[in-house]
């Protein structure tokens, strides 16, 4: 007899009733036959395993160390950089100041960095204000070049003589081209057109999450 004809009227699950079940706590899990016909199972809903956990992410995704979120990762970018840039002051581009450099995270979904106006755009979106930054500075842009272009061959250089200084800058340009994707020195507002010669400067690429990712610091061109 199938398990349709075997229940009475009175014991077939009705979609938005109660069924039996083998907890009793707040989030109980039905129990039905193993033969139950296809109704019986739909009124009973999604299994456990079937049922995601936020309502966005499947359990089958398994989150966590081994497979962080986007945004675990962009956070632990932010952590790689700080710690391979330390104390460093940015001595390229004929800059005539001494800035340091810090970690920088352009929120949003930019997804790509081929030219300044991408740049442009998601700083805008995110807010000018936030990275010293105003329209009328992202009217002309300095410099916006790949990383491998010039910036990575000069920080190499720059720090052959020191052992650990030179590991720092390794471990940065593998950032650069291992962790993030589409690097690229931006330097804005072009010679003259800056009001006190500081020129704001990102070297920053795209993160797994799509917002931009890498440091900030200035240069002065008089």
């Amino acid at each position: 007899m199938s398990a349709i004809t075997s229940l009475s009227p009175s014991h077939r699950p009705v979609v938005g009733s109660p069924l039996t079940s083998s907890v009793t706590s707040d989030t109980q899990t039905p129990v039905l036959d193993s033969n139950a016909s296809s109704f019986e199972r739909s009124a009973a809903g999604p299994s456990p395993a079937q049922r995601p956990t936020d309502g966005l992410t499947p359990p089958s995704s398994n989150v966590g160390p081994l497979n962080p979120t986007p945004s675990q990762t962009t956070a632990a970018l932010m952590a790689k950089i700080t710690s391979a840039t330390k104390d460093w002051e940015f001595n390229f581009y004929g800059n005539e100041g001494g800035a340091g450099f810090s970690a920088v995270h352009i929120p949003g979904n930019a997804g790509k960095l081929d030219s300044f106006q991408d740049f442009k755009e998601a700083v805008i979106k995110a807010g000018v204000e936030k990275f010293g930054l105003t329209t009328e500075m992202l009217q002309s842009v300095g410099i916006f070049d790949p990383v491998n272009e010039d910036f990575c061959p000069m920080l190499l250089e720059l720090h052959a003589e020191n052992p650990d200084d030179l590991a720092k800058a390794k471990k940065f340009i593998s950032i650069l081209n291992n962790d993030l994707v589409d690097a690229k020195v931006v330097i804005v507002g072009a010679e003259y057109t800056i009001e006190n010669n500081e020129h704001p400067t990102f070297i920053v690429g795209v993160a797994p999450d799509g917002s931009l990712v890498g440091i900030e610091s200035s240069v002065v061109w008089t």
